[in-house]
């Protein structure tokens, strides 16, 4: 009997397959992507207990001294627990990236899992488009109607369903396309246009770039293809009901006081708040913030929602102040410099340009999700590991090297 090898980057991503399904099934187990971050911060610790180095040392530190300064600042720091957790597992993780060890060791789990990544990618796919098909799993917004499915929400089905898709790249990754690659690939591009939400367009235009840069561009007829393909998309999307919340949120004079504020669905008024208050904090409160708690209680009394900033930058001024922000910047900046490359420094530069949109205009460390696509689009540019059966191998543009 053939003895099965399981190991802790193969956790990971059996992880991330059960992750995605909890995500696109929510509402049948609503408890259950609780559980699983928590797992996912012990995972994050046990890679560290494995690998730690002395640099590691220097991340870990300031994290626990913020940490603690933050939570004493907040008058119940139990409260947003899930908050904390998933900054400091984000930090920690995208810290971790910078291994080159690492990133080959979760490479190689990827490789290893992938018949049951696109089984279950397939699964997902084929149940979505049924019942977006049927008409029955819809929601209105703002006067439009959005595809839901089973998800906790319309963003967090287009977040997870641009996560699936590079999973699936990933998946067949140097592989030759198939007809489950094509279907499972138009299913979720058209759920996440159906799904309304207009902040992550800029996210499936960059998974669009990454098929692009791994696939399609190696076709016979890739320029013809590629014009095709952006002339179809252009008119799919100005018949979706994405459109529909561009056209919706821009004329509800409900949202805001203005166009603009209104078509960041009131982002815009709320951050100029916690902006201008932030400014009012003590020295103290600047340098170490006042909690999570602490911005959920201003934006209620200011502007009678009971929200988180949405928006990494301002929640960490206000909640871990300076010296947090300070430390996701540096974290963010060093996981990028060391992927950045010769050979890959426009793919690294889209990267960042990802991560800086998705904390800017819904939040990143927030959403797990969003932390494994960022993972996933990484790994997307690992060689294969030495005897890996990759398939057929990928050809290269004509008049083009395969450097990656």
């Amino acid at each position: 009997m053939k003895k099965i090898n399981i190991n802790i980057y193969d956790i990971f991503v059996l992880l991330i397959i059960l992750y995605t399904f909890s995500t696109f099934f929510y509402q049948l187990a609503p408890s259950l992507n609780a559980i699983l971050g928590l797992v996912f911060s012990f995972i994050v610790f046990l890679i560290y207990s494995t690998c730690l180095r002395k640099r590691d040392v220097f991340i870990i530190v300031p994290i626990v001294f913020y940490l603690l300064v933050s939570v004493l600042e907040g008058e119940k720091p139990g409260i947003f627990f899930s908050h904390t957790v998933h900054l400091v597992t984000t930090v920690l993780f995208l810290w971790k990236l910078t291994d080159r060890v690492v990133l080959k060791k979760l490479d190689n789990s990827l490789t290893k899992l992938r018949t049951f990544i696109v089984g279950a990618i397939t699964f997902i796919s084929v149940t979505n488009i049924v019942m977006l098909i049927s008409g029955r799993f819809n929601s209105t917004n703002l006067g439009s109607v959005v595809f839901l499915g089973m998800s906790s929400s319309s963003h967090t089905l287009a977040s997870i369903s641009c996560m699936a898709l590079i999973f699936l790249l990933n998946a067949f990754k140097h592989r030759k396309m198939t007809a489950a690659f094509i279907f499972n690939s138009i299913s979720l591009i058209a759920i996440i246009i159906a799904s309304g939400a207009r902040s992550y367009l800029a996210v499936l235009l960059v998974v669009i770039y990454c098929y692009y840069n791994q696939k399609i561009r190696y076709l016979r007829y890739y320029k013809l293809i590629t014009i095709g393909l952006i002339i179809v998309g252009v008119i799919l999307f100005i018949n979706s009901n994405m459109y529909e919340r561009f056209i919706a949120t821009y004329n509800n004079e409900y949202i805001a006081s203005n166009r603009l504020a209104a078509m960041s669905s009131g982002r815009l008024s709320w951050w100029e708040l916690d902006l201008r208050h932030f400014g009012s904090y003590s020295l103290i409160n600047k340098l170490f913030g006042r909690g999570n708690e602490y911005v959920f209680q201003f934006n209620k009394s200011a502007y009678g929602l009971y929200i988180w900033a949405h928006n990494d930058f301002i929640q960490l001024l206000m909640a871990y102040g300076i010296f947090g922000f300070l430390l996701y910047i540096i974290v963010l900046g060093q996981s990028i410099r060391n992927f950045y490359t010769r050979e890959n420094r426009a793919f690294a530069i889209i990267v960042l340009l990802t991560i800086i949109s998705i904390a800017f205009l819904n939040g990143f460390f927030t959403q797990q999700h969003m932390v494994f696509f960022i993972v996933l689009m990484i790994l997307l540019q690992e060689k294969p590991y030495e005897g890996a059966d990759t398939g057929t191998r990928r050809l290269a543009p004509r008049g083009k090297s395969l450097t990656t």
